[in-house]
């Protein structure tokens, strides 16, 4: 079962993106999407902590933080 952890909303110009981060057990991802299109998607495998990440946690900030760069850096 796939277990959302957070969600976050960025906006450039006119256009409003969503931020997903979702745990499947395995691993920790996250998406960006334009207009509920995949853009991008990044994750990381949960074996790599020594416990399950809160949705605060700066695991989870930072892969917020490379969708985001994403988004700002690029023309969507």
């Amino acid at each position: 079962m796939i277990q959302e952890l957070r969600e976050e909303i960025v906006r450039k110009g006119e256009k409003t993106f969503k931020i997903k981060v979702t745990f499947d057990g395995e691993s920790y991802t996250a998406s960006g999407y334009l207009n509920d299109f995949l853009i991008n998607e990044t994750s990381q495998n949960a074996g790599e902590f020594d416990r399950e990440l809160e949705p605060d946690s700066p695991e989870i900030e930072n892969l917020i933080f490379l969708i985001k760069d994403d988004i700002l850096g690029h023309e969507y």
